[in-house]
Formats: C-alpha cells, structure tokens, sequence
C-alpha cells in the first residue's frame, strides 16, 4: 500500500470518527434541552397535594384562583379545553413525574377534579 493511500484512509477514518462523535453530542445536547424545558414547566405549573385537596366541585374561579400556580401544563393531545393540567412533582426522578391534577371547569365553577397518571406531558 502506498502511503499516501494510507494517509487517506487514516484521515479518512478519523472524520468519520468526528463525525458520529459530533452527532452523538448533538443528540445529547437537545435531549438535555427537552428535560430541562419539561423541569422549568412543571415547577412554573406545581400545584401541591395540600393545595388540590382544598380545591372543590362546586368552586369559584376567584374562590380558587389563590391555591393555583400562575401557570398551567399544556394539556395532553385531544384534551378536553375547559380543563387545566398542574404538574404534581418537578422532580423528573420521582415516580409522579409525569402525573398532572386535572380541573375541569363549567361556567365558572370547578365540574371536577382528579389525578392524571402519566397524562399531561
């Protein structure tokens, strides 16, 4: 073998090398970005068990309003649109990660409440 064909095919392998080593980074990177993102929402949207417990059929929106996080999850793919999602855990490791509280409201009064395992996300 020559040596400038080994050369090449040395040069050669280390950017294929570069490459996939490039890729597998990126991947990491977005995938860091997506957790990070779903973590900062579900702590803006936390509402705690003491808080949900204190929340009833039959509530106002204003009556309610103050035990609520100011912001809410987005609700899952074909929910209904008078419900609002709030994270039960912020902490992606614990296993409720993923569960919401669900309030469902009907002229301006809570119609129900309940807990969403694995559904808001």
């Amino acid at each position: 073998m020559t040596d400038g064909l080994f050369r090449a095919r040395r040069r050669g392998g280390a950017l294929l090398l570069a490459a996939v080593l490039v890729s597998a980074f990126a991947l990491v990177v977005v995938a860091a970005a997506i957790q990070l993102s779903d973590t900062l929402a579900a702590r803006r949207a936390l509402l705690g068990p003491e808080a949900f417990a204190r929340i009833a059929v039959g509530d106002t929106r204003s009556d309610v309003r103050p035990l609520l996080p100011d912001d809410a999850l987005d609700p899952p793919t074909g929910a209904d649109a008078s419900c609002d999602y709030y994270a039960v855990t912020a902490d992606p490791l614990d296993d409720a990660s993923g569960d919401a509280y669900r309030i469902c409201w009907a002229a301006g009064r809570v119609s129900s409440t309940d807990l969403v395992v694995g559904g808001a996300r």
